[in-house]
């Protein structure tokens, strides 16, 4: 075999080997960002799991509850607004006067905390973004309209200021897209 023919039969023998190694690169990421995917789907599955499990969904009656106990002072608040002192005032007097006061506040904590872990996964890209803003921006639009003063005043009284701050994250994060479609 002549110099020239072998250079040529060896030179493309190593395009061949880069070419094959750059397709397995590419192969390689390509694999990586489906995995991620399907991650970040998952982890929000666990987050919707999470939504309608048994806990959840009883800290959601717990306050629905109570909502209905106080319904003529929420009617009240609701056409004659009401500043978040009042609000808050009104729901430590409502919460010192109901039978169920000290579940009240474990379910307000615990939307809280579910909310602020939902954000953290949001905003980390963890969760799968799309789905996680279809699934739970509604809920986490009225939660923070909702409880805010509400989580301001158990975290000050607690220690935890950053009680729902991840829910009023979320939100705003709801209404941004929300304006951004």
């Amino acid at each position: 075999m002549s110099e020239a023919r072998r250079w040529k039969v060896e030179t493309s023998i190593k395009l061949a080997g880069l070419a094959l190694a750059a397709f397995g690169i590419w192969e390689y990421f390509a694999t990586l960002r489906i995995e991620a995917t399907r991650n970040a789907q998952s982890q929000t599955l666990e987050y919707i799991a999470e939504a309608n499990s048994e806990r959840h969904q009883q800290a959601l009656q717990t306050l629905f509850e109570f909502w209905l106990r106080n319904s003529d002072v929420v009617e009240l608040i609701t056409t004659t607004g009401q500043t978040e002192v009042g609000f808050q005032a009104f729901f430590v007097n409502a919460i010192r006067n109901d039978p169920n006061g000290n579940n009240v506040v474990f379910a307000v904590r615990q939307i809280g905390r579910f909310f602020d872990e939902l954000n953290i996964c949001y905003s980390t890209s963890v969760c799968d973004q799309v789905s996680t803003l279809n699934f739970f921006c509604q809920d986490a639009r009225n939660y923070a309209s909702t409880y805010s003063p509400i989580f301001s005043l158990i975290g000050g009284q607690s220690g935890d200021q950053d009680l729902g701050n991840g829910l009023i994250l979320f939100a705003r994060e709801c209404v941004d897209a929300e304006q951004n479609s």
